[in-house]
């Protein structure tokens, strides 16, 4: 049975969508909490190109999704598609718990207080691997049923 699901463009994708949503999340609460336009366009250029490098390196795992040994056990599966999720979280505990200067604009950038903005890139994050998880797992499950017609 060969696997069609493709690392590359779920890679692709998810850090597209992951992008977009935190974007979006980002100008619903920046609007209304108010912020005036310099500390916004901040929060934005921190919050959305954070995500993005931080995305780059942690989405990496979804390439070992080739591997046809790793989409035949779902444990591994469900491991390696909520791997990015973890990885943030890991990310933010370190920083917050080690309180790194030079990475700590990554937590608060000022704005800690009012509006902790790591969280945004958490649930961004999380819903992009739950929904990749269903996807895979729907894909792997019409493959299965029509390799056996």
């Amino acid at each position: 049975m060969t696997h069609s699901v493709r690392p590359y463009s779920i890679y692709f994708t998810r850090l597209f969508l992951a992008t977009i949503i935190d974007a979006f999340i980002l100008i619903l609460i920046c609007t209304s909490l108010s912020f005036d336009y310099k500390s916004a366009m901040c929060v934005y250029l921190y919050g959305i190109g954070g995500l993005l490098l931080k995305g780059i390196i942690f989405l990496t795992p979804f390439m070992f999704l080739q591997n046809a040994s790793i989409l035949s056990s779902r444990l591994y599966r469900t491991i390696l598609i909520l791997s990015p999720f973890v990885l943030f979280v890991l990310w933010y505990v370190w920083l917050i718990l080690f309180q790194i200067e030079s990475l700590y604009v990554d937590v608060s950038f000022g704005y800690i207080s009012r509006f902790p903005h790591f969280i945004v890139q958490i649930f961004s994050i999380l819903l992009i691997c739950i929904f990749t998880l269903v996807r895979v797992n729907r894909k792997l499950r019409v493959q299965g049923n029509a390799a056996e017609i």
